[in-house]
C-alpha cells in the first residue's frame, strides 16, 4: 500500500512539472508574438518577458508560506487551476498594461507549480533510488518543454485557440495530482532563509545557478552564434533543438550513475564536460552534423547538473528541511535565468561574437572550482 501510495504521488509531481514545462514553453514565445503582431515595440515585448521574472522572484519567497497556510495540495491545485484559467485572459483582453499584473501573476503560479512539484517528488523518493527517479522527473520536465511549441505549430499564434489549447492541457494534469493526493506531504516547519543556506549546500545551489545562465543565454544568443558560424537560419533553429534532445537522453542515464557513485562525482563530471565542450565549439572548424552531436552532449550533461545536484540536495537534507531548501535551489534558477543571458550578452559585446562559447566554460568552470573545493561536504548515504 504504501509503494503504491508512493508511486502516485511521484507520478503527480512528474505530472505537474511536466505541465510546467509545456506551459513555459508554449506561452512564452506565444505572449511574445502576440505582442509584436499587435504592434508593440521590442521595449515593450522586453518589459513583459522580464515579469516572466520577477513573477518567479515573487513565487520563490510567496508559494511555501502559503503552501504551509492553506495546505500542500490545495495550493498545488489552485496554482494549476488558476494557471489555466488566466490563459484565456491574455486573449480576451487586449490592454498591454492590463497584462502588466496577468503575467506577472501567471508566472508566480506556474513557478509555485514548479517549486511544489519539486518539493513532492524530492520528498516522495527513497534515496537509493533518488538519482534515477529525479532523471525520469528531469526527462519529463525537457519533454514539455520541447513539446509546448508544437501547440503553437498546431493551433497558430492568432485567436483564442492556442491559449485555450495551452489551458486545456494544464487542466490534464489535475488528475494524477488528484489520485496522488493521500501522498501529498504535510508542510508544518516555518520558512527559513532563501538566499543564505547552509553552508554545505553552497555548490548545490550554484549547479541551479549555472544551469539557468547558461541554457537561458544558450537559447536567447545561441542563433546569433550559429548565424556567425554561417549556418542557415534553419540550422541554426536546429542547434536550439539539439540542447534539449541531450538533456531528454542522458537525464536517465546519469540518474542512475548517480545511485551508484557519490552524486557529487557525478557533478564534477558534468562540470568538466561543460568546460571542455564549448571550448572545442570555440577552436575547432567543426562541421554542422558534429556541432551538433556536440551541442546535444553539452545540453544532457547540463541537464545533470540540474538533476543530480537535485538529488544530492535532497540527500543532505532533513525532510523538515527540505521545503525550503528546494525553495531555494529554484530561487537560485531563477537568479540563473536574469543574469545569465545579462552576462553572456555583455561577453559577446565585449569580446565579439564568436566568444560565446568562452563564456559559458566560465561559468561551468567556476562551478567546477566550488564542486572540487566542496566535494568533502559530500558525502554518500
Amino acid at each position: 500500500m504504501r509503494q503504491s501510495k508512493r508511486t502516485l504521488g511521484i507520478a503527480a509531481a512528474i505530472s505537474a512539472i511536466t505541465a510546467f514545462g509545456f506551459a513555459m514553453s508554449a506561452v512564452w514565445p506565444l505572449l511574445s508574438l502576440v505582442l509584436a503582431a499587435r504592434g508593440h515595440s521590442t521595449d515593450a515585448i522586453g518589459l513583459s518577458a522580464g515579469l516572466a521574472g520577477a513573477g518567479a522572484l515573487a513565487s520563490s519567497f510567496l508559494t511555501l508560506p502559503i503552501a504551509r497556510r492553506f495546505g500542500f495540495l490545495t495550493t498545488l491545485l489552485g496554482a494549476l487551476i488558476l494557471c489555466a484559467l488566466s490563459l484565456p485572459l491574455f486573449h480576451l483582453i487586449p490592454s498591454f498594461w492590463a497584462w502588466i499584473p496577468l503575467r506577472f501573476t501567471f508566472h508566480v503560479l506556474v513557478t509555485g507549480v514548479f517549486i511544489l512539484a519539486e518539493i513532492w517528488i524530492t520528498l516522495e523518493v527513497e534515496d537509493k533510488h533518488r538519482g534515477i527517479v529525479l532523471g525520469i522527473y528531469g526527462t519529463a520536465l525537457s519533454v514539455g518543454l520541447a513539446t509546448g511549441p508544437l501547440i503553437l505549430k498546431a493551433f497558430g499564434t492568432v485567436g483564442g485557440a492556442p491559449f485555450y489549447a495551452i489551458a486545456a492541457c494544464l487542466l490534464l494534469a489535475v488528475l494524477p495530482v488528484l489520485l496522488g493526493r493521500r501522498a501529498a506531504p504535510k508542510l508544518t516547519q516555518p520558512a527559513k532563509s532563501r538566499l543564505l543556506p547552509p553552508l554545505t549546500m553552497p555548490a548545490v545551489l550554484l549547479c541551479s545557478f549555472v544551469f539557468a545562465a547558461v541554457d537561458l543565454a544558450f537559447t536567447a544568443l545561441m542563433p546569433i552564434y550559429g548565424l556567425h558560424r554561417g549556418f542557415s537560419p534553419e540550422n541554426a533553429a536546429l542547434v536550439l533543438a539539439m540542447f534539449p534532445l541531450g538533456s531528454i537522453l542522458l537525464q536517465i542515464p546519469l540518474g542512475y550513475v548517480a545511485d551508484r557513485i557519490p552524486r557529487i562525482y557525478v557533478l564534477q563530471f558534468c562540470a568538466v564536460g561543460g568546460v571542455l565542450l564549448p571550448i572545442l565549439m570555440y577552436a575547432l572548424p567543426l562541421s554542422l552534423s558534429a556541432f551538433l552531436a556536440l551541442i546535444m552532449l553539452w545540453g544532457g550533461l547540463l541537464g545533470g547538473l540540474y538533476t543530480v545536484a537535485l538529488a544530492l540536495l535532497a540527500q543532505n537534507a532533513t525532510p523538515d528541511e527540505l521545503p525550503d531548501l528546494n525553495a531555494a535551489f529554484v530561487l537560485w534558477n531563477t537568479l540563473g535565468m536574469v543574469a545569465g543571458p545579462v552576462i553572456a550578452g555583455g561577453i559577446m559585446s565585449t569580446a565579439g561574437t564568436p566568444a560565446l562559447p568562452l563564456g559559458f566554460s566560465g561559468f561551468a568552470a567556476i562551478l567546477l572550482c566550488v564542486l572540487l573545493f566542496s566535494a568533502r561536504n559530500y558525502t554518500q548515504n
